[in-house]
């Protein structure tokens, strides 16, 4: 997928509004930079095959545990190949927090044993799925915390979680 901009430049870069789009010869990125330069909420990269991806949370997103083991859907022991984009907390049948990671509402937490268990107004919440969204199209997980700690972390697709 190859841009030019209205001059028919090849290497540019464009605002629209909050967002930033450059591009060169290798492709693109499509993100809505802080004032700080960081990107917030998606970046979407060019990929390979003109297949383009999103990556969620590109500068924000924590890095997974490696205190805990990882099974896929089968029960398989798999490795994680990408970081927590967003978190939701349940305990009771009932959400109790839900956010990305750079919504400015979120709720302020302690990050403890490699982002394995969260501590939100004083209440601990343990890492128990990583979900993908959509595993073709979007990089990083969202992650799922509950109030009891699992003896493995699932890592599932969004159709495949259950809490």
């Amino acid at each position: 997928m190859k841009f030019k901009s209205k001059n028919g430049e090849i290497n540019f870069t464009a605002k629209y509004g909050q967002w930033v789009l450059k591009a060169d010869e290798a492709g693109f990125t499509y993100s809505n930079p802080a004032e700080d330069g960081t990107k917030r909420f998606f970046e979407y990269v060019s990929g390979t095959d003109n297949k383009p991806f999103t990556i969620a949370e590109p500068d924000l997103a924590l890095n997974v545990p490696s205190v805990v083991e990882y099974v896929d859907s089968k029960g398989n022991v798999v490795t994680p190949n990408e970081r927590i984009a967003g978190i939701i907390c349940k305990k009771d049948g009932q959400v109790v927090h839900r956010f990305s990671l750079s919504n400015p509402n979120k709720p302020d937490f302690i990050s403890e044993n490699e982002n394995s268990e969260l501590v939100i107004d004083g209440v601990r919440w343990h890492l128990g799925a990583l979900f993908m969204k959509d595993k073709n199209r979007i990089i990083n997980y969202d992650a799922f915390y509950g109030d009891k700690k699992p003896d493995q972390v699932k890592i599932v697709e969004l159709q495949d979680l259950e809490f």
